[in-house]
């Protein structure tokens, strides 16, 4: 589940203030849900790596 949760926000991490996945303003509803998740495991503060993001 931990990994679903991360896969998700990876997925939908926002490109200027916007989901590239849903079009909607970040944090859209699935990221929401898997943070709501790894906050209830202890890793709510959890976010991608730079280069998981394609970032340098």
């Amino acid at each position: 589940m931990i990994r679903s949760a991360r896969r998700i926000i990876v997925e939908h991490w926002p490109r200027v203030d916007r989901c590239p996945m849903c079009g909607s303003e970040w944090p859209c509803r699935p990221t929401g849900y898997a943070y709501d998740y790894l906050t209830s495991v202890g890793q709510g503060d959890w976010a991608p790596p730079e280069h998981v993001l394609g970032r340098q």
